[in-house]
């Protein structure tokens, strides 16, 4: 064996102390933020996945001599003839929906976040951006949100729609009711429904005041979900 060959303890002190420190070059710089684990495990349970979107009522509708009214309902409601809560209908009442905290608790929690899961954390997610989101919009037409004006225009449509109804059973006097007659619907039956479970009712009371459009609705939930004509 040469002497270049043979290994002294300083030399073998030197190689031990010199390993680290390659082993240290070659690693890589920890990120500064990392998910954390019960966090990467929680939505690796629910892996990302984008449907397809649905196509708009107009695209799909086959008689276009008809008018047709599209319902967004669960199972259960569908099979008791229960009309829609499709939130899409209810951009006149954002702020009592979403920014009540009384009727987000009592309407908007029990039908848009309780059933998207059982985290607590991502129903907290949820309502913050739902929330915010109504906020946004709101924001859109004026740069602060004023509480009692959108009550006061509520009142003038509501007071406008009734002037425009009259004595007519259906709007615009026709015999059977129309897309006006639907759109409408989608809002006063909404507000006039005691198993929605509003809390703070100011919309509802409101249109309370005008006889003929909670008749109006009436007519067409009878009509159209309950089958049967009212007296």
């Amino acid at each position: 064996m040469s002497q270049d060959d043979k290994t002294t303890p300083e030399n073998k002190t030197q190689a031990n102390t010199t390993e680290p420190s390659s082993k240290s070059s070659s690693s890589k710089p920890k990120p500064w933020f990392d998910t954390p684990a019960p966090v990467k495990r929680l939505f690796g349970r629910f892996p990302l996945q984008t449907y397809a979107p649905n196509h708009l009522p107009l695209r799909t509708a086959v008689d276009r001599s008809r008018n047709n009214l599209y319902i967004f309902t669960t199972d259960e409601a569908a099979g008791s003839g229960a009309p829609s809560f499709n939130p899409s209908c209810l951009k006149w009442q954002l702020y009592a929906l979403y920014l009540t905290p009384s009727n987000f608790d009592s309407v908007a929690k029990p039908r848009y976040i309780l059933p998207t899961c059982s985290n607590p954390l991502v129903r907290q997610t949820i309502s913050y951006q739902l929330r915010q989101a109504a906020a946004t919009e709101l924001l859109k037409q004026s740069p602060a949100i004023d509480v009692e004006s959108l009550f006061r225009d509520a009142e003038k449509a509501w007071e406008a729609l009734s002037e425009l109804l009259g004595d007519d059973g259906y709007f615009f006097a026709e015999e059977t009711p129309g897309l006006f007659d639907a759109s409408v619907f989608a809002y006063t039956h909404l507000l006039l429904s005691e198993t929605m479970g509003w809390k703070d009712k100011k919309l509802a009371d409101a249109l309370a005041k005008h006889d003929n459009l909670v008749r109006h609705s009436e007519r067409i939930s009878h009509k159209y979900f309950d089958e049967i004509e009212p007296a």
